[in-house]
């Protein structure tokens, strides 16, 4: 379509959509070039570092047969942490929101992250349809 047959408001904006198009493939072949062995990033990604900490002990704890969550312990028993009875009901909160996988990650161990895997994809198969605690947004 012709530009000529728009409003000036219109022509302008396509002139800055283009030349804003213009500015990102440049930016990308300048970024990609070097580092990409030649091939244009169409996106860069700025992963934050997490800053939440992490325990590794927490991984003997759960080898052990204990889940400690929120102050309270559950004992497993050779069951999932999904089927044991929760202590309270912030324990179970912390179960379901799966901020311990990071601590599974910490200890730098094949068995727990195994286990994680294992974990995840026991809760995935008992959740098909969140209820309860899993569907509550802050979790």
């Amino acid at each position: 379509m012709s530009t000529a047959k728009l409003r000036f408001g219109d022509r302008v904006w396509i002139a800055a959509a283009r030349a804003q198009g213009a500015r990102r493939t440049a930016a990308s072949r300048l970024i990609g070039w070097p580092l990409a062995g030649g091939r244009v990033l169409r996106h860069a990604v700025d992963v934050p570092q997490d800053l939440r900490n992490r325990d590794p002990s927490f991984w003997p704890e759960v080898a052990s047969g204990t889940f400690g969550l929120a102050g309270a312990t559950a004992q497993l028993r050779g069951r999932s942490p999904f089927e044991a009875e929760a202590p309270t009901a912030a324990w179970l909160s912390q179960l379901h929101g799966f901020g311990w996988l990071r601590h599974l990650e910490a200890a730098d161990d094949e068995a727990a992250l195994l286990t994680a895997r294992r974990l995840v994809l026991d809760w995935a198969r008992r959740s098909r349809q969140a209820r309860g605690v899993a569907a509550h947004p802050a979790v």
